[in-house]
């Protein structure tokens, strides 16, 4: 078996962390909801955890990443596994229900973000964008 290790890369692990916490801040602005740091954290964990678990499978974190180019499908193929689950997580612990509008604006508004971040993470680390 000649199977390659993935290697990590704590950038882009932080970064889209990042881009869900943005995501998470820009909702709660959006909709004047009030500063709380529970409902905040009761949205972005689950977020994290989600994507911590699909992110690997689909080499997201790895830091000999493909191109954005080549593999612009693995960040929305990614967003669409992780952000339901992450809001069934969320309604479990605040005891809300699950609404599907919530998720497909989820999902949209995350590929966004991390497409995004993405773009910036190739521009300012080109090591790898030629392959």
């Amino acid at each position: 078996m000649n199977a390659k290790k993935q290697e990590f890369s704590n950038g882009l692990i932080l970064g889209d962390f990042f881009v869900f916490l943005l995501v998470t801040l820009i909702g709660f602005a959006n909709h004047n909801s009030q500063f709380d740091i529970g409902r905040i954290l009761a949205n972005w964990l689950p977020m994290c955890l989600a994507w911590g678990m699909a992110s690997p499978i689909l080499g997201l974190w790895n830091s000999n990443q493909i191109p954005l180019q080549k593999s612009w499908w693995r960040v929305i193929w990614a967003a669409i596994l992780s952000v339901p689950l992450a809001v069934v997580i969320r309604g479990f612990i605040l005891n809300t229900p699950t609404i599907g509008i919530f998720v497909l604006v989820m999902v949209a508004f995350s590929i966004l973000g991390l497409l995004i971040w993405r773009l910036i993470w190739q521009l300012l680390f080109r090591k790898n964008s030629t392959n």
